[in-house]
């Protein structure tokens, strides 16, 4: 049996071409592991990746392993072709002890020339890991043959998951078939379609302005729903409320600069998600938000705003420059704000405790676990249980309270310090925020490059401060 999936690379092709050829040579884990992020979603964890072995390496349409990287960037030159994604990264993920390393090889060579040999240039690496064998697959963006890109449609998952299958089955191995009576085995199910295809729609490199002209409320300029959508490098702002509605599972938010927007509401956020447990693994990265302010009415704009027990979220690597408030955590669970830079806000991070302030929120709690056991029956089990482990029990440990919620290497300047309800701390990460009082410790500061100067104050108070793709933010094309 094996499990199939391929995502794209924006960043530097022979770092992936590397760790593809020699994993145990790679000694950055951590930023490493941001190889295996299938549009935000980890594919294993960078601890897990200490213990990734080379098998075996072949290259189809390359002169070598040790060349492929050049020759990915030299086919993109010839071909006219330079900008948007430099690479895919596959796999293909084995069942543990049911193949060797030969065997393994040979099957990914053999998908990998049926799907891509005719037009592409692949790299395939056959790894080992905890006793699982996977191959990886680094194929270039450009064909060397008609210079036209791949996109990798949902046709194209389809084809890869069929064609793995089938050789699957001639090497005498397991496949997950459909089961022939509904019903049967539902586990088992659910599991499968948790490691489908994402729906991989894509949002990408558009300015969106002055709309809800006649419909001002809940009217963004992009809504999402459903698993594994991308909305990358648009520019956002002159609205009346929200630029974007985060729902569904394991979607991605990042490169967005918004601005100007909840004009003419509040209470509000220019991201905004809320009202359920089961929005579950989204990521909001490396967006600019700016001049998201109080209005006439009163109550307080968030950039982003996590509202109702909105839970399981990542929001980490954004600018929040001149906001009312950067963040409002609204009493959820498992929520993530780090290596941010917060400036000229009147607030950072608020994380409250609205599951304990009544009665009634305490029963909004309840109704939260209801609706999640309703629409989500399997959210305790299988996969899900492996991908989101703090839902699994979440009726039991005290869903009214906002628990194992982590702020942490965050980077405030002339904005307050995070504010986080007592019961948020006790189960929670809240640890090396700074407070900075010089703006030399940006690169430009007036001229609005809020990039940390290296070696200046904000690497001396936080060393592991990841740095923010600055230059890619917005629309760039």
């Amino acid at each position: 049996m094996a499990v199939t999936s391929i995502w794209p690379i924006k960043g530097r092709v022979d770092k992936v071409i590397n760790y593809a050829r020699n994993p145990e040579k790679t000694h950055d884990k951590e930023k490493l592991s941001e190889l295996h992020e299938i549009e935000g979603v980890v594919e294993y964890a960078a601890d897990e990746m200490k213990t990734e072995k080379r098998a075996y390496v072949t290259c189809l349409n390359l002169h070598s392993e040790e060349t492929a990287a050049q020759e990915f960037m030299e086919t993109k030159r010839l071909m006219h072709n330079e900008g948007g994604r430099s690479c895919y990264h596959g796999y293909q993920s084995f069942k543990a002890d049911e193949v060797d390393a030969d065997t393994a090889h040979s099957i990914g060579v053999a998908l990998a020339r049926e799907l891509w040999g005719d037009r592409f240039q692949v790299v395939i690496a056959t790894h080992c890991n905890t006793g699982h064998y996977h191959n990886h697959f680094v194929v270039n963006s450009v064909s060397d043959v008609d210079g036209k890109k791949f996109y990798n449609s949902p046709a194209d998952y389809r084809r890869m998951r069929e064609v793995s299958d089938r050789l699957c089955r001639e090497y005498g191995l397991s496949v997950i078939e459909k089961p022939k009576e509904k019903g049967e085995k539902v586990t088992e199910i659910i599991n499968y379609l948790m490691q489908q295809p994402y729906a991989n729609n894509i949002i990408e490199n558009n300015i969106i302005k002055s709309y809800a002209k006649v419909y001002k409320c809940y009217t963004p300029a992009i809504n999402i729903n459903g698993v594994g959508n991308v909305v990358s490098e648009n520019e956002i702002y002159d609205a009346p409320h929200n630029a974007i509605l985060l729902g569904g599972q394991m979607n991605l938010v990042e490169l967005n600069y918004i601005h100007d927007v909840c004009l003419e509401t509040s209470d509000s956020g220019a991201i905004y998600a809320g009202g359920t447990f089961s929005g579950q693994g989204n990521v909001i990265r490396y967006n600019y938000f700016e001049n998201i302010l109080r209005n006439a009415l009163g109550y307080v704009n968030n950039a982003v705003y996590l509202d109702n027990m909105y839970s399981s979220a990542k929001v980490y690597g954004n600018i929040f420059y001149s906001c009312e408030s950067a963040a409002l955590l609204g009493g959820g669970r498992a929520n993530e704000f780090y290596n941010n830079i917060v400036i000229d806000c009147a607030n950072s991070i608020t994380v409250d405790a609205r599951g304990t302030w009544s009665d009634s929120w305490k029963e909004t709690a309840q109704n939260r676990v209801n609706s999640l056991k309703n629409e989500f029956p399997y959210y305790n089990q299988g996969i899900w249980k492996e991908k989101f482990p703090h839902l699994s029990n979440v009726e039991e440990d005290e869903p009214e309270l906002p628990k194992y919620n982590k702020v942490y290497n965050n980077v405030y300047y002339n904005s307050k310090a995070e504010n986080i309800a007592d019961s948020a701390y006790l189960s929670g990460t809240i640890k090396k925020n700074i407070s900075l009082t010089d703006k030399k410790a940006f690169f430009d500061f007036d001229n609005k490059i809020f990039v940390p100067v290296k070696d200046g104050e904000v690497y001396q108070n936080i060393p592991d401060f990841v740095d923010i793709p600055f230059e890619l933010i917005g629309k760039t094309k």
